[in-house]
C-alpha cells in the first residue's frame, strides 16, 4: 500500500487477514489497539535500525515478531552520495546536458574540508572512516559522546555549537528523541558558515525545517542534502527550497544491505534465532513468519 488511510478502522480493514507486514517507513503507527485487532498478523519487518512506530511490548504480548533489517553502511554511503551530489553539482550538470547544454560547473572537493558529525554511533563512525579516506578533518558531537570515544574514531570532540561553527559539511546521524527533535533550530542553523552544507540522513524532525527553508531562501547556506523529510515539510514552499537535493528516506533500501534481527518487548534483546545470518531476504522472511510463543518465551528466559 502506498496511500495513507484516514482512520485506524480503515487500516484494520485493509490489513485484515494479513500475516506479514513490511514497513518501509515509520509513517504508519502500530499501537496496542491496532495490533490486538490484527489477529492474523505474525510478523512486522521493518527496514532500518529503529521501530519507533511499533508498540514492541504489545507486539510481544500478542505473539507478533518485530524484525529489523538494519544496514548502517548503506546510510553512510548515502550521506557521501549526497555530499558529492551537492558539492560537485552533479544533478544540475546532468539536467543541463539533457537540455543540450554543456555547462562549466565549478564545484567543491571533499579533501581538506572539515566534516562535522552529529551522532558518532555505528553509522556516524562509518561516516568518519569514509571521511578520513576522502582526506577530511573530522569533528564530532553527540549527547553522550566523550573526547575519549571520539578519538577512537580519529575524530575531535567539540561542543555542538562549535561543531556547527567550524564544519564545512554537517552530517546528522542522531536517533530521534525528545532531546533531538528540532535540535537544529533557527538559532543553531544560523551558527553554520554561509558556505556550509547540511546532510541529514537521520530523521527529518531533527531539523526545524521551517527555519531551514527560511535559511535557504535567504541563501545563507549553499546546499542541503536531504535523506529524509517530515511528510509535507516543504510542500508549498518556494523554489529556493525545492532546488535542494531531496530523496525519500530509504537509506537501508539495498538488496545487499539487510541483516535481519528480531526484537522482544520483554527482554529488549535480539533473539539469536533471528540474528547474525545475512541471507536472501525472501528466504529469511520465510524462516521467521511462523512465530512460536513458547520458543520466544524460552529465548527471554535463557
Amino acid at each position: 500500500m502506498t496511500e495513507k488511510l484516514p482512520t485506524e478502522e480503515a487500516l484494520i480493514h485493509a490489513l485484515k487477514g494479513v500475516k506479514a507486514i513490511i514497513a518501509i517507513r515509520e509513517r504508519t503507527k502500530f499501537p496496542a489497539a491496532l495490533l490486538q485487532a490484527l489477529t492474523d498478523l505474525e510478523i512486522i519487518s521493518q527496514t532500518g535500525n529503529h521501530a519507533y512506530h511499533v508498540d514492541i511490548a504489545a507486539a510481544t504480548k500478542a505473539g507478533i515478531v518485530v524484525a529489523m533489517a538494519p544496514g548502517s553502511n548503506s546510510t553512510a554511503e548515502l550521506a557521501f552520495g549526497l555530499m558529492l551530489a551537492v558539492m560537485r553539482r552533479i544533478p544540475q550538470s546532468d539536467q543541463a546536458m539533457r537540455r543540450g547544454d554543456w555547462p562549466l560547473v565549478l564545484g567543491y572537493v571533499l579533501r581538506g574540508k572539515t566534516l562535522g558529525i552529529l551522532g558518532l554511533g555505528k553509522i556516524g563512525t562509518e561516516v568518519a572512516q569514509i571521511g578520513r579516506a576522502f582526506g577530511m578533518k573530522i569533528i564530532a558531537w553527540g549527547p553522550t559522546l566523550t573526547p575519549e570515544r571520539a578519538s577512537q574514531s580519529h575524530a575531535t570532540y567539540m561542543p555542538l555549537d562549535d561543531v556547527l561553527k567550524e564544519a564545512d559539511v554537517v552530517s546528522v546521524h542522531l536517533a530521534l528523541s525528545d532531546q533531538s527533535r528540532n535540535l537544529l533550530n533557527g538559532v543553531r542553523l544560523g551558527l553554520m558558515k554561509k558556505s556550509a552544507y547540511l546532510i541529514n540522513t537521520a530523521r527529518g524532525a531533527i531539523v526545524d525545517e521551517r527555519a531551514l527553508v527560511k535559511v535557504l531562501q535567504e541563501r545563507r547556506h549553499r546546499r542541503r542534502g536531504v535523506g529524509c523529510l517530515r511528510r509535507g515539510a516543504l510542500g508549498g514552499q518556494s523554489s529556493a527550497a525545492a532546488t535542494r537535493q531531496r530523496r525519500p528516506h530509504a537509506a537501508p533500501g539495498l538488496a545487499d544491505g539487510f541483516r535481519f534481527r528480531g526484537l522482544c518487548g520483554e527482554c529488549r534483546d535480539e533473539h539469536p534465532r533471528l540474528h547474525g545470518r545475512q541471507t536472501d531476504p525472501r528466504r529469511q522472511s520465510r524462516s521467521v513468519t511462523k512465530p512460536r510463543q513458547a520458543q520466544r518465551d524460552a529465548d527471554c528466559t535463557a
